[in-house]
């Protein structure tokens, strides 16, 4: 029941970015972006970094579908953007940093329920019987 909001949110959030740089900037086709477009581009895509690390660690199963999908759009901005160069490997970096961050909370979930089946305390009051 969480998966498809979950989905739905995290790309929300990445076409809001998205869709302030088609409304604000220049058209890339006539002139390259400037100085000012390029540093607003990189905050961006370490506010989208930052965004897929606290998707990833939300609570303690995580929200790895959302943080997968801005990594997935990270990704898809390191391939597609050429030119600048230094906006295409901040692009890879920010998906790197979202990859290791789902990794990890992966490692953290799957950990956590194994801990969890092998406690006794938690263990059924009433056992079935066979």
């Amino acid at each position: 029941m969480h998966l498809p909001f979950s989905l739905w949110h995290a790309y929300s959030v990445f076409l809001v970015i998205l869709t302030g740089f088609t409304a604000f900037s220049k058209d890339t086709q006539i002139e390259h972006a400037g100085l000012a477009t390029r540093i607003v581009a990189i905050i961006a895509l370490i506010f989208l970094a930052f965004t897929s690390v606290g998707y990833a660690f939300h609570s303690a199963k995580g929200d790895i579908a959302g943080a997968a999908v801005i990594a997935w759009e990270l990704l898809a901005i390191y391939v597609n953007q050429t030119h600048p160069k230094v906006i295409h490997w901040v692009a890879f970096a920010a998906f790197i940093v979202s990859l290791l961050a789902i990794v990890k909370a992966l490692f953290y979930t799957v950990r956590s329920r194994s801990l969890v089946e092998d406690d006794g305390e938690r263990a059924p009051l009433i056992a079935g019987s066979d």
